[in-house]
């Protein structure tokens, strides 16, 4: 791990230099590849549900800093995928689904006109 100062958008990255798999920092436990900043998390801040993401605040798939991740839903409370592709982030940084966004404004088109 790098923990350079300059590293990442505001200097304050620690960058895995071990192995990657698919653009992340990658560690074999136990017989299985895992995600780097998903383990440091566990170890760091608590353990992560199945069913959860842990993602980055700083976008940089190899940083590793505890400070850097969060946890985030794989699905909406509807269990539509929140992918970056379905999921429109807010002015105040809330996340919708797209998905509900598009049901929602269907069946208020479907409400029967006076």
């Amino acid at each position: 791990m790098d923990k350079t100062p300059g590293f990442g958008p505001h200097g304050t990255c620690w960058r895995w230099t071990g192995a990657q798999a698919s653009q992340y920092g990658a560690i074999m436990i136990e017989r299985k590849k895992r995600l780097a900043h998903r383990v440091g998390y566990v170890l760091a801040v608590a353990p992560v549900a199945p069913g959860v993401n842990v993602r980055h605040t700083c976008s940089t798939s190899l940083c590793v800093n505890p400070a850097h991740l969060f946890v985030d839903r794989l699905q909406c409370k509807k269990g539509h995928l929140l992918t970056l592709a379905n999921t429109y982030v807010g002015s105040d940084g809330g996340k919708r689904c797209k998905a509900c966004i598009k049901q929602n404004y269907t069946l208020k088109g479907r409400v029967a006109q006076p």
